[in-house]
C-alpha cells in the first residue's frame, strides 16, 4: 500500500458521493479508491441535523447544523501525523 496524503485537505481533494436523499460517502480522492485509507466517512441528515461517521482509528460520530459544516469537518481532519495502516480497519475487504 502507497499513501502520499500527508498534507492539509482541500474541498478539491474531498470525493462526496450521494448514497441516497440523505446520506453521503466522503473519500479522499488524492488516494486510490481501491484503497481503504481513501474512505474517510460519511455523512447522514437526520431531521434538521447533519451526523457524521469519521473514520479512523474506530469510529467518531459529529453533529453540524449544515451540509457546509459537515464536509468542512472533514477538512479540518489532520491525519499526516498517523500511518495509513492505522486507517485499514480489519473488516474493510480489499478491493485489489
Amino acid at each position: 500500500m502507497t499513501v502520499t496524503a500527508p498534507r492539509t485537505l482541500t474541498r478539491n481533494d474531498l470525493e462526496v458521493r450521494a448514497l441516497s436523499g440523505s446520506e453521503w460517502r466522503v473519500s479522499d480522492r488524492r488516494v486510490s479508491p481501491q484503497d481503504a485509507f481513501s474512505l474517510l466517512g460519511f455523512i447522514e441528515r437526520k431531521h434538521d441535523v447533519y451526523e457524521v461517521m469519521q473514520l479512523g482509528r474506530g469510529f467518531e460520530f459529529f453533529s453540524f447544523q449544515s451540509y457546509d459544516d459537515a464536509i468542512a469537518h472533514f477538512l479540518q481532519v489532520d491525519r499526516s501525523h498517523e500511518t495509513p495502516s492505522e486507517f485499514v480497519l480489519s473488516w474493510l475487504p480489499s478491493l485489489t
